[in-house]
């Protein structure tokens, strides 16, 4: 699929959606055509099918296409064994969705009934319930070796290999009613109902759950997988794990009893992101299962999984709750401040001198003194000793006035006091008054 120089010509342009399986690429076109280039064997050739127009979706599995088309009728091509081929099946019309496993598809048409076709070892032949997928089935899930299908009643149909999920019998009773959504990993099936109990079948690392049964009985809301373990979350933020030790279905050495929120996986390790945005990690230790030498301790805000490692996506702290990440706020706990623009560690809304640092406060006032109700030195450089200010009222200034006498010069004592009620003219242009010793 690197190499598509052969059909360049035909996906210059209009290309909406591109799909692919192992080794074979295939693009759907605004005029429902398809253009396809790979592996011939793998569907990388579809010389041999009609793809010129009418096509609204393509799916695959391992190695075989099968696009779907607005008439309901269903186009397959590719490793003829593993679904290329479907000429044994009725696909002309009535088809809604395709599922498939690694070497099978399963259709579900309109009316409710599956068809399948492709390699029977993983569920290619689903003649052994063909009555039960006749009418009433609502969604089919799948892994690689084996299918599920949904039914309106909230039964269950399975079939493919019966070692990794493909016969369900065992747990025939509990999958009659009630189911509302399946998860599976690499070999077994786990269902959720609508009591919040879950009910698990299939291969023993995952299909086997009655060492956690009871943690497993109500409560559950999500299940999520690795390659052989699965982690149910919980609706009071706990977490249950069963599976293959090595894969994350041993949690017993981290702290899930409460404020989980999500659970991320990858093949061999989960992590689950905490209501405080901190997260915890188990698994195998090489694929993201030991986190001990990153900081996860808060902050996170959703994570990232490949096959064998984990990225955290970290939100920007906004402590203080202003609307202005910390980093960013020269004042992190202070919700009124966010700016100092003369760096004089006083937040700009609340520094009279928002540009001026502190030591230049003074040479401000100086500079204009009549905005802040301050004067000049020369405007009061007549207060000299031997003058006193006094205010003015109703036209009359009042002096009190007191006699003091010592023996020391240290010590004074009273030696009566006085007042004096002066008129003035008090003129509506005279600002200040004065009262001093005449000479």
């Amino acid at each position: 699929g690197g190499d598509s120089s052969d059909v360049s010509d035909d996906f210059s342009s209009d290309v909406i959606e591109i799909f692919s399986n192992d080794s074979a690429f295939a693009a759907l076109k605004t005029d429902g055509s398809v253009v396809t280039w790979g592996y011939s064997d793998y569907g990388g050739d579809s010389s041999n099918v009609d793809l010129s127009s009418g096509v609204t979706e393509i799916f695959s599995n391992n190695n075989a296409f099968a696009a779907l088309k607005i008439d309901g009728s269903v186009v397959t091509w590719g490793r003829t064994g593993n679904g290329g081929d479907s000429d044994t099946v009725d696909l002309s019309s009535g088809v809604t969705e395709i599922f498939s496993t690694g070497g099978a598809f399963a259709a579900l048409k309109a009316d409710g009934s599956v068809v399948t076709w492709g390699n029977s070892f993983v569920g290619g032949d689903s003649s052994d319930v063909s009555d039960d997928l006749l009418v009433g089935v609502s969604t089919i899930y799948s892994h690689a070796f084996a299918f599920a299908a949904i039914k309106i009643d909230g039964s269950v149909v399975t079939w493919g290999n019966s070692n990794h999920g493909g016969d369900s019998s065992s747990v025939s009773g509990d999958l009659s009613s009630g189911v509302i959504e399946i998860f599976s990993n690499s070999r077994a099936f786990a269902a959720l109902k609508t009591d919040g109990s879950v009910v698990t079948w299939g291969n023993t690392n995952g299909g086997d759950s009655s060492g956690v049964s009871d943690d497993l009985s109500s409560g559950v809301s999500t299940i999520s997988s690795s390659f052989y373990a699965f982690a149910a979350l919980k609706t009071d933020g706990s977490v249950v794990t069963w599976g293959s030790s090595s894969h994350g279905g041993d949690s017993s050495a981290v702290d899930l009893s409460s404020g989980v929120t999500e659970i991320y996986s990858n093949d061999a390790a989960f992590a689950a992101l905490k209501t405080d945005g901190s997260v915890v990690t188990w698994g195998n230790s090489v694929f993201g299962g030991d986190s001990s030498a990153v900081d996860l301790s808060s902050g996170v805000s959703t994570i990232y999984s490949n096959l064998s490692a984990f990225a955290a996506l970290v939100a920007p702290t906004d402590t203080d709750g202003d609307g202005v990440i910390d980093n960013a706020d020269a004042f992190p706990n202070d919700p009124t401040e966010t700016v100092d623009t003369d760096g004089d560690g006083t937040g700009d809304n609340s520094d009279e001198f928002p540009n001026i640092p502190t030591q230049d406060v003074v040479n401000a006032i100086d500079s204009n003194p009549t905005r802040y109700n301050r004067y000049s030195p020369d405007d009061i450089k007549d207060l000299r000793a031997g003058s006193t200010m006094i205010a003015v009222e109703n036209g009359e200034a009042t002096l009190s006035m007191e006699v003091e006498q010592s023996d020391d010069l240290e010590i004074w004592t009273s030696g009566g006091t006085t007042n004096l009620q002066i008129p003035l003219n008090n003129d509506t242009d005279t600002k200040f008054f004065r009262f001093k010793m005449t000479d």
